[in-house]
């Protein structure tokens, strides 16, 4: 249902239990996709990047799923990451997850 402009000014704001509920449903979908990401090949680039850019990573991904969905197209996880690595902002030298993945292996 969609609201006009005066509705949606005047909507009952969300109350703190609300957004405590919202909170905790966005930190479990948040992990839900930690995990997902780092079953795959992507883990070690996701493990470089900072607690802020992977929540950055994570919300753009649930809004370009949101995207292809209303344009009825099939969502793919996998490309969607090889489209993200390559942008400036989430991008990591190929010398640091060399030595992420040796640490790895190694520890």
């Amino acid at each position: 249902m969609r609201f006009g402009l005066r509705e949606r000014f005047y909507a009952k704001r969300k109350t703190e239990e609300e957004k405590q509920k919202d909170n905790k449903r966005l930190e479990k979908e948040f992990k839900a996709f930690k995990r997902k990401i780092m079953s795959g090949k992507h883990s070690h680039w996701f493990e470089c990047l900072n607690q802020d850019k992977r929540f950055q990573v994570f919300i753009q991904s649930k809004r370009k799923k949101f995207k292809q969905h209303n344009e009825g197209k099939s969502f793919s996880l996998n490309k969607f990451l090889f489209d993200i690595r390559k942008k400036k902002q989430f991008f990591v030298p190929k010398y640091i997850l060399r030595e992420k993945a040796l640490n790895k292996i190694l520890n």
